[in-house]
């Protein structure tokens, strides 16, 4: 996986270290073409990109729910309201995207699977939803987790999103500094470090990966919109 820090939200997650490097202009160019769509400043990609690695953390697991994610010197910075207000803003774009989404797909293509994946479209949804409050709950501010089962996807984006912009927005001054490791997610895992920026990074981040991953399942056919 790899995180452009200077840009909140954009990452290029591949199998392997090269696969992700090679694969960071197409996601440097998306992630441009995506800000710009919602008229808001995003990376200049009209000449030539050069990507330098500036820091690299080998960390265990393999870019799935429940594995780790690197924790960098800037994520140890005090959370400060530029960084915070830009990270919200653009988390307020991606769950515009996400709830036309789930608005606009047909019941049934709610519950379509993917080909290769596991989540039908649905949970794929309520996955990202769901994982707002849990990253509240790495610094330590408890927000009311979302039942998968009964909560439309639509409703669950609204109120985890409120929810989690509410709780940052909210946030202690203590709490803008302070690195938690809560227990490891899995028995035998290693605890991850978590501040209050990274968890705005990675808000961001997560649910950007998957507003692009259900855009590629419904290009790729099999999810049409209502009135298609």
């Amino acid at each position: 996986m790899v995180h452009f820090l200077d840009w909140p939200g954009l990452v290029s997650i591949e199998d392997s270290k090269d696969q992700a490097l090679s694969g960071a202009p197409l996601a440097l160019a998306r992630y441009a073409g995506w800000c710009g769509f919602h008229k808001g400043t995003g990376p200049d990609v009209s000449g030539v990109v050069k990507i330098d690695v500036a820091a690299e953390i080998e960390i265990p697991g393999n870019c799935r729910t429940g594995d780790p994610v690197g924790t960098f010197g800037p994520d140890r910075e005090p959370l400060d309201e530029l960084y915070r207000d830009s990270c919200l803003e653009r988390l307020g774009w991606a769950f515009e995207d996400l709830l036309e989404i789930a608005e606009g797909l047909k019941p049934e293509k709610l519950d379509w699977v993917p080909p290769g994946r596991q989540r039908t479209m649905g949970e794929e949804l309520r996955h990202t939803a769901g994982a707002l409050p849990w990253l509240l709950g790495r610094i330590g501010i408890a927000a009311e987790e979302q039942s998968a089962e009964s909560t439309p996807p639509s409703e669950g984006l609204r109120l985890a999103h409120q929810r989690f912009r509410d709780g940052m927005l909210g946030l202690p001054e203590a709490l803008r500094a302070v690195e938690t490791t809560p227990p490891p997610a899995s028995p035998g895992g290693e605890g991850e470090a978590w501040t209050a920026r990274k968890v705005c990074r990675r808000a961001l981040e997560h649910s950007l990966e998957h507003l692009f991953n259900l855009y590629r399942h419904m290009s790729a056919g099999g999810a049409e919109k209502e009135g298609n």
